[in-house]
């Protein structure tokens, strides 16, 4: 019963924020669950909740972080970046272990909104150290790297 509630959810957030509205979405319930509790946060910093496309890179160039990409299968296949762990946002809750909560983990989808409610979402997690590339892949495809496509 715990398992639809949430689900309706997060069907209900999603509609609500007006998530995901792209032409080929697949998954209706794309948002976190909100969670019961807030989880301590380990290793507080006062990062800012975006990061540019220009900072990220740098960051990641040095290999001092982690990015996460949370656009569905159907976005990946048309327009990735390299090294980039792939968690859809509607798997995320279900798949968070996979991530370290001490990490510097940079969010990123397609254009900065998923992966902002993401971060929020994760901070609230106890993952102090997240944050959304603002502008998201697109952003990323006119600053950054011309080669990723744009869609």
């Amino acid at each position: 019963m715990r398992k639809i509630v949430g689900v309706v959810t997060l069907v209900a957030l999603a509609l609500l924020l007006g998530c995901g509205n792209h032409k080929q979405q697949r998954n209706a319930a794309a948002q976190p669950a909100p969670a019961a509790e807030t989880k301590p946060t380990r290793g507080a910093t006062n990062l800012a909740i975006e990061i540019a496309p220009e900072e990220a890179k740098q960051i990641l160039d040095k290999g001092e972080a982690v990015l996460l990409d949370v656009r569905e299968p159907w976005e990946i296949d048309t327009a990735k970046l390299a090294g980039a762990k792939l968690i859809p946002m509607g798997d995320l809750p279900a798949r968070v272990q996979e991530l370290d909560p001490d990490s510097h983990i940079l969010v990123l989808c397609h254009h900065g909104r998923r992966s902002l409610q993401v971060t929020n979402w994760l901070r609230e997690q106890g993952y102090a150290r997240a944050q959304s590339v603002k502008g998201g892949i697109d952003a990323w495809s006119q600053r950054i790297d011309p080669k990723v496509p744009v869609y």
